[in-house]
């Protein structure tokens, strides 16, 4: 790691949206503390606001009121091209299905986030994203990420997460479709992530095995915390 995580803290969080009835709250977190190198599940039914929550701490979706605040940095407060920077060096987001670009190699998946940087692939670069994948057990000579299993591409957006290094990993059902021996061995590499690399990692899931094995969570319901009391998550 090239630096301490943050320690992540909420405060007085709420997303709103409209609907025809009226003002929908679909999150409300009035408060939650994260301590630097955490490894927590955040669980609940379907709709209850758990994506939106790890949007919100991604600096993804801005709140209707209340701040996410990353080693003293509040996100609400940043302009966006100085929150957009701060974002890709700090949090490394994995979505639930993937987002990989068909197209493309597993090489060519986990350089993409130098493209949005407008960085040019440097020797050192390429040699990181190649070591994520072999790392990650990933066959990546493969001429396009369709040819790879569920399980495969799930660590290819992993090492796509983790190209530029960041303390904080935020990670969407990182196992939902896959397999039990290729959950297992996502859930592994979370856990070390974490635990040996002193990442603060975030997951949203269903999964049980997952839940079970992070052991920290805690639980939303209706966009509510449970328990609504303040919340202190230390590693």
């Amino acid at each position: 790691m090239k630096s301490q995580a943050p320690a992540l803290s909420v405060r007085d969080l709420k997303v709103i949206y409209q609907d025809q009835a009226g003002p929908v709250t679909a999150l409300s977190i009035p408060v939650l503390n994260v301590s630097p190198g955490s490894l927590l599940a955040i669980t609940g039914p379907s709709g209850s606001g758990k994506s939106t929550f790890l949007y919100a701490i991604a600096g993804l979706l801005r709140p209707s009121q209340g701040e996410v605040t990353w080693g003293g940095r509040i996100l609400q407060t940043m302009p966006e091209t100085i929150r957009d920077h701060w974002r890709r060096h700090t949090i490394g987001f994995v979505f639930q299905d993937f987002h990989l670009m068909p197209e493309l190699s597993p090489l060519a998946n986990v350089l993409l986030p130098a493209s949005f940087e407008n960085l040019s692939v440097s020797r050192a670069l390429k040699e990181r994203a190649l070591m994520l994948l072999e790392g990650f057990g990933v066959p990546y000579k493969r001429a396009s990420v369709v040819d790879l299993s569920r399980g495969e591409q799930q660590r290819v957006a992993l090492a796509r997460a983790l190209l530029f290094d960041p303390p904080v990993l935020l990670a969407d059902e990182p196992t939902a479709s896959l397999d039990a021996l290729a959950g297992e061995q996502v859930a592994q590499t979370l856990e070390d992530l974490s635990k040996q690399e002193g990442r603060t990692v975030i997951v949203v899931s269903h999964d049980p095995a997952l839940i079970n094995r992070i052991g920290t969570r805690f639980v939303l319901e209706r966009g509510q915390a449970r328990p609504a009391a303040s919340m202190e998550l230390v590693r």
